[in-house]
């Protein structure tokens, strides 16, 4: 499974963002693992008015139903 974000930084400051930060669940439980596709969408930190998009995918088993990032 795969979502793609991106992320404005509309404050007036410095602000992180980091694609570390979503988690994959599938009925309700955490995947067996999530990652980066992009590299863009890893750590950093965003001065006001900058953009920054990317991919995380999800692994999930065949059988869920459901499926998210939290």
């Amino acid at each position: 499974m795969s979502c793609g974000f991106e992320f404005e930084n509309t404050s007036g400051s410095d602000q992180m963002v980091s694609g570390f930060d979503f988690k994959c669940y599938a009925d309700g439980k955490a995947c067996d693992s999530t990652h980066l596709r992009d590299n863009d969408l890893g750590t950093t930190t965003l001065s006001p008015g900058r953009k920054v998009k990317g991919t995380v995918d999800g692994q999930k088993g065949k059988a869920a139903e459901t499926a998210a990032f939290g």
